[in-house]
């Protein structure tokens, strides 16, 4: 698995977006895990009278050839696709164990001293149950074991 870097076109019309994407890239759509667009439409590239958003897209090994030449893509840079991912689709907490957490809350509120247990269950990388990060595509091209050339 790859992340490819590019642009889709897309035409704006009373606040709705539509991305016109190369007839190749609509061929294999259900192969392609994952794209990420810009949440925001700051990042929008204007070429020859048309509008462009910039794309990352993971693609399997078998058609990252074809998806470089047919929809005109190159390799993403590691750094460059997680500034991406970071800013526009953020890891966020998430409360895993309410009960321990409003516990901990509660033990703070009182002014008792944390147990390292307790510690562990606020921090997201600890796999303490407590608070976990989610989101973020980074994990998710770690988990798709993405190939950073």
């Amino acid at each position: 698995m790859k992340v490819l870097k590019g642009k889709v076109e897309i035409e704006q019309t009373d606040g709705a977006t539509r991305y016109i994407y190369p007839d190749f890239w609509m061929s294999v759509v259900s192969r392609l895990p994952a794209v990420l667009y810009p949440n925001t439409r700051g990042e929008e590239i204007e070429e020859g009278g048309k509008k462009f958003q910039p794309v990352f897209v993971f693609v399997p090994d078998e058609l990252v050839d074809e998806m470089k030449e047919k929809c005109g893509l190159v390799d993403a840079e590691k750094a460059e696709f997680e500034d991406f991912s970071d800013k526009h689709y953020p890891e966020k907490p998430r409360v895993t164990d309410v009960e321990k957490v409003l516990l901990i809350v509660s033990k703070t509120a009182s002014g008792k001293k944390l147990t390292k247990d307790d510690e562990d269950a606020l921090n997201p990388e600890s796999p303490v149950p407590g608070i976990e990060k989610i989101g973020g595509y980074k994990k998710i091209a770690q988990a798709y074991g993405v190939n950073w050339k």
